[in-house]
């Protein structure tokens, strides 16, 4: 997102600019999200955000056991990733969408 964000037990305190806060508010609503289900965002109107169209089949690939190898992915590239949520129902589709978010184009780029 840009900004800091440091944690005081179950308190996030973010320090940056507006835009940055906004960013990393939404960066960590998704992230709790996840825990209970697909996360589905729209993007339209969004900068911060790349989209990566994955093949149904080498989704488990990417993302790695438990999502390891997106955390790995994450941590070397200063982004934040997550496929846009389906239920699993929409068989309709032979690919999902991974979402890689970062404010920064290189970043985005990298991972």
């Amino acid at each position: 997102s840009g900004c800091i964000i440091e944690y005081v037990g179950r308190l996030a305190c973010m320090c940056g600019t507006s835009a940055e806060r906004e960013r990393a508010h939404d960066y960590i609503k998704w992230l709790l999200a996840q825990r209970l289900g697909p996360v589905s965002v729209d993007i339209l109107d969004r900068d911060d955000v790349t989209c990566v169209e994955i093949p149904k089949d080498s989704v488990g690939f990417i993302t790695g056991y438990r999502g390891e190898s997106l955390r790995r992915i994450e941590e070397q590239s200063g982004s934040f990733l997550f496929t846009n949520g389906t239920d699993g129902k929409d068989r309709s589709n032979d690919s999902e969408t991974l979402l890689i978010f970062s404010h920064d184009v290189y970043n985005r780029k990298k991972a």
